[in-house]
């Protein structure tokens, strides 16, 4: 199974900051694009996590290990 996501992102000369185009409430930043993308992963992971939690859904617990997720990074144009 795979699930596609758009990482919008914005650089810095010190650091990457990024959220999820389909969950703007995913944010978070890296010092580089990768390690963003990474946080970004781990990020999704957590909410999946969290609201398997609130809704008594034990299999959703490492649910993002199963999923072949892609995220395709979009800079921002301001």
């Amino acid at each position: 199974m795979s699930k596609q996501f758009t990482m919008i992102y914005w650089q810095s000369e010190k650091f990457s900051l990024g959220k999820l185009k389909e969950y703007p409430e995913i944010m978070t930043q890296g010092e580089t694009l990768q390690e963003l993308e990474e946080n970004i992963r781990d990020a999704l992971g957590e909410m999946i996590e969290i609201t398997a939690c609130q809704l008594n859904i034990k299999e959703a617990k490492g649910f993002l290990k199963g999923i072949d997720t892609d995220i395709e990074r979009e800079p921002d144009r301001i």
